[in-house]
C-alpha cells in the first residue's frame, strides 16, 4: 500500500522540517513548501495528496487564502490548519471551509492524530 502524501505549507523552516520528520516517522510521505502560492504550484503539477497542512500566517499567500483556493480547485483534499495566533473569526472560517484546526504548540502524537483524523473525516 503506497504511503499517504502530505503537502506542508509553513514559512518557518524549522517547523517545516520538524513536521516533515514527525509525519515521515508516522508513515507519511511529505512535500514541504514555504507558503500558499508554492503549495498551489505543487498542487497544479500533482494533485495526488491525502492531506494539506498549512500555517495561517505566511508571506505571499496565507493559510486561509490557500484553504479557500483548495476548496474551489481541490475539494477532495482535506486541510489541517495550524497556528499559534487564531482568532475566533479565523477558527470559524476554518471550520466553515471544512478544515480541521490544530493549535500550536502541538506534540508529535497530536500532529499525527490530527493528520489521520483529517484524512479519515474526508473518506
Amino acid at each position: 500500500m503506497p504511503k499517504q502524501r502530505v503537502l506542508i505549507a509553513d514559512d518557518e523552516k524549522l517547523l517545516r522540517s520538524l513536521m516533515t520528520n514527525i509525519l515521515c516517522h508516522g508513515g507519511f510521505e511529505t512535500v514541504a513548501v514555504e507558503d500558499g502560492l508554492q503549495a498551489l504550484e505543487i498542487l497544479q503539477k500533482n494533485m495526488d495528496f491525502s492531506l494539506i497542512i498549512s500555517d495561517i500566517q505566511m508571506p505571499r499567500m496565507d493559510g486561509l487564502s490557500l484553504l479557500r483556493n483548495t476548496r474551489q480547485s481541490y475539494p477532495h483534499i482535506p486541510v489541517l490548519i495550524t497556528s499559534v495566533h487564531a482568532s475566533i473569526n479565523m477558527m470559524d472560517a476554518i471550520v466553515q471551509q471544512g478544515a480541521l484546526y490544530l493549535p500550536r504548540p502541538f506534540t508529535a502524537r497530536q500532529l499525527i492524530d490530527a493528520a489521520f483524523q483529517a484524512i479519515n473525516n474526508s473518506l
